[in-house]
């Protein structure tokens, strides 16, 4: 159940590459809290993945295939 995996901060979340040469799927990055915003970056060569339920902004480098935190906006400023 999507809204419970984002209210409880379960960690279900995957970026899946598909390769539409080889009709071939891989997983790039998992455990994610929540993903649901990508965006290629670095002229290609990363992506940028917005976890909503942990308020942060990743990266993920295709030739290390590494995932980093790029920054943490987790606030309950009042």
């Amino acid at each position: 159940n999507a809204k419970l995996d984002f209210f409880e901060g379960r960690p279900y979340g995957r970026i899946i590459a598909f390769n539409v040469a080889s009709n071939s799927a891989r997983v790039l990055t998992e455990p994610l809290y929540f993903p649901n915003g990508v965006e290629l970056i670095n002229g290609g060569k990363s992506l940028l993945i917005v976890e909503s339920a942990s308020h942060r902004l990743l990266t993920y480098t295709f030739a290390t295939k590494k995932t980093e935190v790029y920054a943490s906006t987790y606030s309950y400023d009042n």
